[in-house]
C-alpha cells in the first residue's frame, strides 16, 4: 500500500511538471522543476543511510564549512589548503559507502 502511494505522489508530481510547463513554456522552470525533483528522490532514497552513522554526518557538515571557508582563503587571500577544500566529497564517499555496507550486512 505504501508503494502505491509514493507512485501515485511520483506520477501526481510529474504530471504537475507537464502541466506547468504546458502552460508557461518556460524550457529553464522546466529544468529546474525537474531537477528538483531528481534531487529530491534521490535524497529521499539515501535518507535511511543519515540514521546509520550520524557522527560521521556531522563530521561532514563541519568539513563542509571548514572547506568554505579555505574556498574563500583561496579565492580571495591566495592562502589555504586545497585538502581542505575536497575533504567533504571523502567523507561523504565513506558516509555513503559505510550506510550501504550496514544495509547489506548489517
Amino acid at each position: 500500500m505504501r508503494y502505491i502511494i509514493i507512485a501515485l505522489l511520483l506520477v501526481l508530481t510529474i504530471v504537475a511538471i507537464y502541466f506547468h510547463f504546458k502552460k508557461s513554456r518556460d524550457t529553464k522552470a522546466l529544468l529546474i522543476d525537474i531537477a528538483l525533483f531528481v534531487a529530491i528522490v534521490i535524497f529521499a532514497y539515501y535518507a535511511k543511510y543519515f540514521l546509520i552513522n550520524k557522527l560521521l554526518f556531522i563530521t561532514h557538515i563541519a568539513l563542509v564549512l571548514v572547506s568554505l571557508w579555505n574556498f574563500y582563503l583561496r579565492l580571495f587571500k591566495a592562502r589555504g589548503s586545497i585538502v581542505w577544500i575536497l575533504s567533504p566529497i571523502l567523507t561523504i564517499a565513506l558516509f555513503f559507502t559505510l550506510g550501504d555496507f550496514f544495509r547489506k550486512f548489517g
